[in-house]
């Protein structure tokens, strides 16, 4: 029997059976790991919250075999501006989903970890008129995604510009981040579907933020 303490970002959780929770989380020191909450139903309040998605908590995870199980937790920060601001979640949902779908478990990346809290909170401190946005949303996702490609070392601007021939679109973007001011409104319509587009091909998975976002 092993037990590890960590931080971590809660990405996903469900009923597996009975009173039993499988929650998925993005550790800082070990990656992505799935653990069980046996007798969720008798587990303090306190607890289940800090296990809630788009929480981060501090976890304490008793490793058996091959089973991991949630032996204690305690809530660290919960964003609670963002559960008032249906943009935010969105965008917070989002990054999570696509958290869950291009880690591997325990394989630790401290540098995404960091990024990705930092994303967080940034966009959970937004102010709530800006974020209403359409663009400055879809701004927010391909910052989002171009992070994460650089982080996991699979961004090439070249070639993403020289595939999808992207180079006005990436160009008003860069503006746009500098000035606020988007000459083409489809230039970041564009990037972002390459973006998630591309990075569905590279993990063979299926990103879809239109199915997340009213945009």
């Amino acid at each position: 029997m092993k037990i590890i303490n960590d931080v971590a970002i809660i990405l996903n959780k469900k009923e597996i059976s009975g009173s039993s929770i499988l929650v998925t989380l993005f550790t800082k020191k070990h990656g992505k790991v799935s653990a069980i909450i046996f007798n969720a139903r008798n587990s303090k309040k306190k607890h289940l919250a800090s296990l809630m998605p788009l929480s981060i908590s501090d976890v304490e995870i008793e490793i058996k075999n091959s089973s991991k199980i949630i032996t204690n937790s305690i809530l660290q920060h919960s964003f609670q501006n963002s559960m008032n601001k249906i943009e935010k979640l969105q965008l917070l949902f989002y990054i999570a989903h696509t958290l869950n779908q291009v880690l591997e478990f325990d394989n630790p990346d401290e540098e995404l970890y960091n990024k990705s809290i930092e994303i967080i909170q940034y966009i959970d401190a937004l102010d709530n008129e800006l974020i209403e946005n359409i663009d400055f949303e879809r701004y927010i996702l391909i910052t989002f995604l171009r992070r994460l490609m650089v982080v996991l070392g699979i961004f090439d601007l070249n070639q993403l510009v020289n595939q999808y021939d992207l180079l006005n679109q990436y160009n008003d973007y860069v503006e746009y981040s500098k000035t606020s001011v988007l000459n083409n409104p489809n230039s970041l319509i564009t990037l972002l579907n390459c973006f998630e587009g591309y990075i569905n091909n590279y993990f063979e998975i299926k990103l879809n933020y239109k199915k997340i976002l009213i945009l």
